[in-house]
């Protein structure tokens, strides 16, 4: 397995999209299922037109956090890094992708694929996709 997978495995989702959390409002647990007609949804920057995301948690300029991701069937995200290790929960379709020097791998609904920042990385969704990423360190993206 390529040094750069830091760690691909399943993740059992509760329900379709919904994630169950039962804590009190002081302690700062937010539970969140993505209603995607009521989230405020932008273009991902600098990548070809159809990626877009919405903003979930965080300070993407100055801090950690959290973003939803929808791409259409057959949409390629180029050969990119980012700074920040990156983690990705695919919530609905199917997505191919790679890091440079490993195996292409299928990640399906319910799966996360997680790798180390500066891993030089590539994806396809195989079907109309919904992800949930995110990043430690403030959100860059450098094509390559």
């Amino acid at each position: 397995m390529n040094k750069y997978w830091k760690r691909i495995g399943w993740m059992v989702l509760p329900a379709a999209l919904a994630v169950v959390v039962s804590t009190s409002a002081e302690e700062g647990v937010v539970a969140m299922a993505p209603d995607e007609a009521a989230l405020k949804w932008f273009e991902c920057g600098g990548y070809p037109k159809g990626c877009e995301a919405a903003w979930v948690w965080g300070d993407s300029e100055k801090a950690q956090s959290g973003f939803y991701v929808r791409a259409p069937k057959g949409y390629v995200f180029p050969r990119h890094l980012h700074t920040s290790p990156e983690r990705i929960l695919v919530l609905r379709g199917r997505m191919s992708g790679a890091v440079d020097g490993g195996a292409e791998m299928m990640v399906t609904p319910g799966m996360y694929w997680s790798f180390a920042g500066k891993a030089v990385h590539t994806a396809r969704c195989e079907d109309a996709c919904l992800m949930y990423i995110t990043y430690d360190t403030p959100y860059d993206v450098t094509f390559r």
